[in-house]
């Protein structure tokens, strides 16, 4: 929860802080299928992840009361953590890589030239009254 309200207010304050040339900037923000998505991933996270922590510490504590001292996890336990650092080490790579890229990506397309000069250029829509005008060659003529 800490993550959306988070989340809503660095994109308000980005939307702030926008250059002026920034394309409808009122349609900047956190959208339903963003908010979706990430409640997924982290349902799954927790489901994959969570009963895995559990048994892990569930073996250390019958080992610990076992030996009656400060007891280390086993080759198990050492291998299940490695797998989770791994494992973490590995999706943060992916998504530090997919920032980079999409920034890089972000930077190159403000660069790129659209083809037109949209200096002095004015665009409009007019809305003709469907009744007057109900057929295609009575638009084309208006």
């Amino acid at each position: 929860m800490a993550g959306i309200a988070l989340a809503f207010a660095l994109t308000r304050g980005l939307v702030l802080l926008a250059p002026a040339d920034v394309p409808r900037p009122g349609e900047i923000g956190v959208d339903g299928e963003s908010l979706l998505f990430t409640l997924a991933a982290v349902t799954t996270a927790s489901l994959v992840l969570g009963p895995a922590s559990v048994f892990g510490a569930l073996q250390r504590s019958r080992a610990g009361s076992l030996k009656g001292s400060r007891a280390t996890s086993g080759i198990a336990g050492r291998c299940s953590q490695s797998a989770l650092v791994v494992t973490q080490v590995a999706f943060t790579t992916v998504l530090l890589v997919g920032a980079v890229l999409v920034t890089v990506s972000l930077q190159r397309l403000s660069n790129v030239d659209p083809g037109i000069r949209p200096e002095n250029v004015l665009a409009m829509e007019i809305g003709l009254d469907s009744e007057r005008y109900e057929t295609a060659g009575a638009v084309s003529a208006f």
